[in-house]
């Protein structure tokens, strides 16, 4: 009997037998999808009775119709459309590895709610700047401004911070749960 199958969150699973196995064989590997995103559909296939071989083809697919980052392009196996975003765009095979896809997602939502932060940046202090709560400048004025030091000394010291809170990030990938104190009122979360 030979076998195959495609490693990616949608698996193909294709058996082969001889006639003289009752019903031939299917291997079942058809699974939900990566990281419980939808529901996949699952498909059977099986070729005609009067071939001296069984051949019967389960696969467990996203939606074909779903939208595509280029209309009629291929995704790739193993983005099958199961999470928020998948548009099947990956063709430095990026995220071919579940692990590689599950620390790009996870870095995904860090810049996401880096860049929500950005935004509540720009827009809070405009509006109350408007309404006479704060007196700053437009965001696009702001490079400007003179501040109390110059913009190397701003600059080492930015990177410094983000460095050590990097570090700490880092550290808690690395060993999960070894910074669960805060440094500063070393209060345990």
């Amino acid at each position: 009997m030979a076998s195959a199958w495609a490693s990616s969150s949608a698996i193909a699973t294709v058996a082969v037998s001889s006639r003289s196995q009752k019903g031939g064989a299917t291997l079942a590997a058809t699974k939900a999808s990566f990281f419980g995103g939808r529901k996949l559909r699952v498909r059977s296939f099986t070729a005609p009775t009067g071939s001296s071989s069984s051949f019967t083809v389960r696969a467990a697919a996203a939606d074909p119709d779903r939208p595509l980052w280029f209309p009629g392009s291929t995704p790739p196996p193993w983005l099958d459309g199961s999470l928020p975003g998948d548009f099947g765009f990956d063709p430095l095979g990026l995220s071919s590895d579940p692990d590689s896809l599950k620390w790009n997602q996870q870095a995904e939502l860090v810049h996401c709610r880096w860049a929500m932060l950005g935004a509540a940046g720009i827009f809070i202090p405009e509006f109350l700047t408007k309404i006479g709560i704060l007196n700053t400048p437009s965001w696009y004025t702001a490079g400007e401004q003179e501040y109390f030091t110059d913009t190397t000394t701003l600059f080492v010291v930015e990177l410094v911070l983000i460095g050590w809170a990097e570090g700490r990030r880092w550290a808690d990938i690395l060993k999960p749960g070894s910074v669960n104190t805060d440094p500063i009122l070393q209060v345990d979360d």
